[in-house]
């Protein structure tokens, strides 16, 4: 098994997460001084595993930098499932919360840094500060809220809606993606999706 490479701890490649943390909770210097001291950033290359399919997930991150790709084997096909970018935590949240096998993995698309804290440092904080107890709160929240949007998307919206609907998402920058892999999200072949991108081509000329 491949190492990750770890890199030194600086404050500037730990101010994103700490943004992060206090548009939700208000942070004190104090509190953060302790959340910080189980912080480890790590680089990550192209393709390299956050975590594999039916191993327990033992860290979450917040991404400095970089994009990754979510995705369930299914009769030997990869399908992706998620997409998670920089300024944003990754995670395989089911299994991270209970500790159980996770049902994704979870690889870099492109070179990343993140800011890893494991679940026993995480327990430990949710001991010692509320802060960082509503803070998991309500980043569980934001996640239930995302798998509901996609779960309604999938069952309820036609293909070209569903492209539409993740197009316009902020938070995925779908140019940065490899089109088989939207295909897969969307649940279409990469040829309907070539076609509904030319539609919305002619759409937008017009």
């Amino acid at each position: 098994m491949k190492l990750l490479k770890l890199i030194s701890m600086v404050p500037e490649k730990l101010s994103g997460f700490r943004h992060f943390m206090h548009q939700l909770v208000p942070i004190s210097d104090a509190v953060w001084a302790d959340i910080s001291q189980h912080i480890t950033i790590r680089e990550m290359k192209k393709k390299e595993l956050f975590i594999t399919e039916g191993k327990t997930c033992r860290e979450i991150a917040f991404i400095n930098k970089g994009s990754f790709r979510y995705y369930q084997t299914v009769d030997g096909r990869e399908m992706s499932t998620f997409f998670s970018f920089e300024n944003n935590c990754v995670s395989a949240y089911n299994s991270f919360v209970s500790q159980k096998p996770s049902v994704v993995s979870i690889e870099a698309m492109e070179d990343a840094e993140i800011a890893v804290i494991s679940f026993d440092a995480l327990q430990q904080l949710y001991q010692q500060h509320t802060c960082i107890e509503r803070f998991g709160r309500l980043v569980a929240e934001y996640i239930i809220s995302c798998l509901e949007e996609r779960l309604y998307a999938m069952l309820l919206s036609t293909p070209e809606e569903r492209y539409a609907r993740v197009a316009s998402d902020r938070n995925i920058h779908i140019n940065r993606i490899p089109q088989h892999y939207v295909a897969s999200y969307l649940g279409i072949t990469p040829e309907s999706l070539s076609r509904i991108r030319k539609r919305r081509m002619h759409k937008n000329v017009s």
